[in-house]
């Protein structure tokens, strides 16, 4: 048999070669085992990671012998591959018939062990023969390991050859050790080998470059973390850009500047790469299978059937998983798949060049399929993806509205955006869509103009003689509804109301899911005229209406005004369970932990508000840190309350000079905002306010200059006859607590204008359910009446009921302002007044004022940068009956996760699925998902996204 020399050769090493200490540093300082397998798709690197790793063994051992041997197509047969195992083991020109030259000296086997029925047989003469080798070389003192590599064994399928090779590594002798670079797991006993410590396995999980690498290799050239995203890490589309690189440097003698994305990257040399070098290699079932689905973006097994025509997909599912090709699960359930972009993108070039007629066919297959299994955004997508317009405009109607009722109109927007001019020119469904997608992003102003160009397109529909039919009768109760919130818009609340009415008649009697919209324009009137309770009313039936609808932004917009207005009546728990049931319905709406990223300024303001009443500091910056993602770019209404509550947060703090420079901030931009925008508006002239008299009494500011800075002050000229209830409430409380300051400053002088300022408030807020700032008034007259020497009956009476009010609501954080004088008055009371209240939680209120007093500003400005278990050493917190239960186990999350969660929260946090984080720390699958469901539980999250946002905020995470 004729021995091709350069098979026993290694190939020639990159020019620019990597350093890889991160995988090298596995088998540097310890013997390599029997086996290692390096097992991958094609242009990962495997074998130039043997390489590496086998130079620094050569380098320590220089009597180590490398046997190499690439195996390529024709060796799949059992005597030629054991002639080349034989050739690169003792010699080049040795086969089975010679003996062995030189220092073996001893017979070799005759051709008759090379029966295929018993490939042990010739594996055990190979072993006896390298065992005698060794001893030879030993006893000469010529000591050394020999590194038997077989390259590109996936080519060898013979079950012969793979008995022989299992063999082998079962009875290695010491001194030999076989590594292998495969792109599939072969047919051997792998399983039991890691067991018996006799194989070390690495896949391609292991192999992709991490962003550290990738900076190495590529220096300023690019950001690591871009192009980690682009290539998933794959050394081959590395390559590739570092060619083009080269390039480019060789045109233009000068280092590129470092770009962000990589823009060397040839698409079409990657496609083919991975269509000829990866797809080509894959059997034939495989092959058809990954054809078939590559229209998908992601897909499950029953969307699979829809477009084959073949009974395997579970198999084909399956070995593609076991060959770990490019595919990634998507869920804890193994229900939802997707693979790499690079490998899909492989599929459809070859696709689209050899079977253009397939690549058509399969195209419309796919979307039918994805419209038939109600995942139209996927549907939808992929066809403006394909600038397949007249299809993607004739779905966008059928299925648009769906869409949006999901919650993704900002996504619907961008696709309107591209579809050209004239097919939705005359589409007034398309057209209203896009006017409510403004809507959706609170572009009130645009909505106007897109009403005024349809009533100029499309008049019928703006004829309210015209008796409206077939598309018309779906579409004019939307443009009521729309042109209602226009109303609003311009502050005409009495039209908008309305307009809503009239709507939500004609919604009775036709099928168009937008009730919801109808109730959420109804509450808002209701809370702009101070109306709590109806507004109430209303979003609980906009929320039931959403659900129904499946309606995504209007179910969190209503909770979202909902828990608002729980948290500024003082009803936090009641804020937090709604906001707790809400949570469940909006986790399980979309499938695959795929959410719109949509934020409702409401919902988060109010647990804000909700947290900081009851004292939980840490809660109320985890509540507030989504809405400073978006404030840079977010519209009025949405910057104006992150603003306020961020200042009440400040307040809380004494951050004084942040708050009021936020205030300020947001007063500018009420001052140009809508009418609509001006009318639902948190109280900001009564927060600035309230900060310049914590500056007065917390930093000793003059309070002459502090008293002028005041305004807005309910004097005898001041009317609250439009004001909301909330503005009228909190004005009236700053200036009873400015009165009881000047008795501080100025004497007893202003005593009975501080006893008149705190009954006024006590007479606005009786009739109300504002608990939080009943609570406030009855400590502010409690003090007020004593600094006036009025009898001690009625202190004690304000003060009892104060306390009824903060136990039921569990409020602490009432009247900081003076914190020091309330937590005096509980502390006075006796056992005869306290007899029927709750005296563990009166206890618990002083200890919480008392912290807050002796909480220095730069401790708890510190706060938000500390971990969380030195912060609760530092930040006042209630007891835990002051907390919810979520409270408590947000509080605790960095003490009750264990090291091994935190472990599997930062794989979770680089984006990996749960087998490849069971691959690398060494666990069994059903071990993470256990992990997982922990985390989910001690943090109080019920999917990925939602736990990663709050181990950020609670700084669980490196990075």
């Amino acid at each position: 048999m004729f021995i091709l020399p350069t098979k026993l050769l290694p190939p020639q090493l990159p020019a620019r070669l990597v350093s890889r200490p991160r995988l090298t540093a596995l088998f540097a300082q310890q013997a390599l085992p029997r086996f290692t397998g390096f097992f991958a798709p094609a242009g990962y690197g495997k074998t130039t990671l043997v390489q590496q790793i086998l130079a620094e063994h050569l380098d320590t051992d220089s009597k180590a012998q490398l046997a190499w041997y690439a195996v390529d197509a024709t060796d799949n047969f059992f005597s030629g591959f054991w002639n080349y195992i034989w050739a690169t083991t003792f010699g080049r020109e040795t086969k089975l018939d010679d003996s062995i030259p030189g220092e073996a000296a001893f017979e070799a086997p005759s051709p008759q062990w090379l029966d295929e029925s018993q490939p042990e047989q010739i594996a055990a003469a190979y072993i006896q023969a390298v065992h005698s080798l060794l001893n030879k070389r030993q006893a000469a003192q010529q000591g050394g390991q020999i590194f038997l590599v077989l390259d590109d064994l996936h080519l060898v399928q013979r079950p012969a050859i793979l008995r022989s090779i299992a063999y082998l590594i079962d009875f290695a002798p010491p001194g030999l050790h076989v590594l292998a670079t495969s792109r599939s797991e072969p047919d051997m006993p792998l399983a039991r080998w890691k067991i018996k410590q006799y194989a070390t396995l690495i896949h391609a999980a292991d192999l992709v470059f991490t962003s550290e690498e990738i900076g190495y290799w590529f220096g300023d050239s690019f950001e690591p973390d871009e192009l980690a995203n682009a290539t998933g890490g794959w050394a081959a589309a590395l390559r590739l850009i570092d060619s083009g690189e080269a390039r480019m440097r060789s045109r233009t003698g000068s280092q590129p500047d470092r770009k962000a994305l990589p823009s060397t990257l040839n698409q079409d040399e990657v496609d083919v790469y991975v269509a000829q070098e990866v797809l080509v290699e894959l059997p034939e079932d495989l092959l058809q299978f990954v054809l078939d689905v590559a229209h998908f973006q992601q897909f499950t097994l029953d969307l699979c059937d829809l477009v084959r025509d073949e009974d395997n997909t579970r198999e084909c599912l399956n070995e593609l998983l076991r060959r770990r090709l490019f595919i990634i699960e998507l869920d804890e359930q193994a229900q939802w798949y997707r693979f790499h972009d690079l490998f899909r993108n492989g599929a459809l070039y070859l696709l689209r060049n050899e079977y253009p007629a397939r690549y058509e066919n399969l195209l419309q297959k796919t979307v039918a399929a994805l419209i038939d299994s109600d995942c139209f955004l996927e549907a939808v997508q992929y066809l403006f993806l394909r600038e397949r317009w007249a299809q993607a405009a004739d779905e966008l109607e059928r299925v648009g509205n769906h869409i949006l009722r999901q919650g993704y109109h900002q996504l619907v927007l961008s696709w309107l955006q591209d579809l050209p001019m004239e097919i939705e020119a005359t589409r007034p469904r398309l057209t209203l869509m896009r006017a409510w997608c403004l809507f959706f992003d609170n572009r009130f102003a645009a909505v106007t103009d897109i009403l005024d160009q349809m009533a100029i397109a499309f008049p019928a529909l703006f004829d309210a003689d015209q008796t409206a039919t077939g598309e018309d009768s779906q579409l004019r109760p939307e443009l009521h509804l729309l042109a209602a919130y226009v109303d609003r818009f311009s502050g005409d609340y009495a039209q908008a109301r309305h307009k809503t009415t009239a709507a939500l008649k004609e919604l009775q009697h036709i099928d168009v899911p937008m009730k919801s919209l109808a109730y959420f324009g109804l509450a808002n009137d209701s809370y702009i005229a101070s109306d709590l309770d109806n507004a109430a009313v209303e979003l609980r039936k906009a929320t039931l209406e959403a659900k129904v609808e499946q309606r995504y932004s209007t179910f969190l917009s209503s909770i979202g005004l909902l828990v608002w207005i729980y948290s500024i009546r003082g009803a936090g728990e009641d804020a937090l369970a709604l906001r707790k049931s809400a949570v469940e319905w909006i986790t399980s709406f979309h499938r695959n932990e795929r959410d719109p990223n949509v934020v409702s300024c409401w919902l988060n303001s109010g647990l804000v508000l909700t947290h900081l009443a009851a004292g939980n500091i840490l809660q109320a910056k985890a509540a507030l840190s989504p809405m400073l993602e978006f404030v840079a770019d977010a519209e009025a209404q949405q910057q104006i309350f992150t603003w306020y509550v961020q200042a009440r947060l400040h307040l809380v703090e004494r951050k004084y000079r942040e708050a009021t420079a936020l205030l300020h901030q947001a007063c500018r931009v009420l001052e140009s905002a809508s009418e609509d925008t001006q009318a639902l508006a948190p109280p900001l002239t009564a927060l600035l306010n309230k900060v310049h008299l914590f500056r007065m009494r917390y930093e000793h500011a003059e309070s002459a200059s502090m008293g002028s800075a005041l305004m807005d002050l309910p004097d005898k000229q001041w009317s609250e006859n439009n004001a909301h209830i909330l503005t009228q409430v909190e004005t009236r409380l700053a200036y009873a607590e400015w009165q009881l300051l000047r008795c501080e400053y100025d004497g007893e002088a202003h005593s009975e204008q501080a006893l008149e300022a705190a009954t006024a408030l006590i007479t606005l807020v009786t009739p109300t359910e504002l608990h939080y700032h009943q609570t406030a008034a009855h400590l502010l007259m409690a003090l007020t009446a004593k600094r006036a020497g009025r009898d001690p009956l009625l202190v004690r009476d304000h003060v009892v009921a104060a306390i009824r009010l903060a136990t039921r609501f569990k409020l602490v954080s009432c009247a900081l302002l003076f914190a020091d004088q309330v937590r005096q008055l509980l502390s006075e009371l006796s056992d005869s007044v306290t007899s029927g209240l709750d005296r563990a939680f009166i206890n618990q209120w002083i200890q919480h004022l008392g912290s807050w007093l002796e909480q220095a500003p730069s401790a708890l400005a510190d706060s938000a940068s500390t971990a969380p278990t030195e912060a609760r050493q530092t930040t006042p917190v209630s007891a835990p009956e002051l907390q919810s239960s979520s409270a408590a186990e947000d509080m605790g999350a960095s003490s009750l996760l264990s090291q091994r969660e935190i472990e599997v929260l930062e794989l979770i946090n680089k984006g990996l699925p749960n087998k490849l984080i069971a691959n690398d720390l060494n666990l069994a699958p059903a071990t993470i998902k256990a992990h997982i469901r922990n985390i989910y539980g001690k943090l109080g999250a019920g999917r990925r996204t939602e736990a990663l946002a709050i181990a950020r905020s609670r700084g669980l995470l490196k990075s």
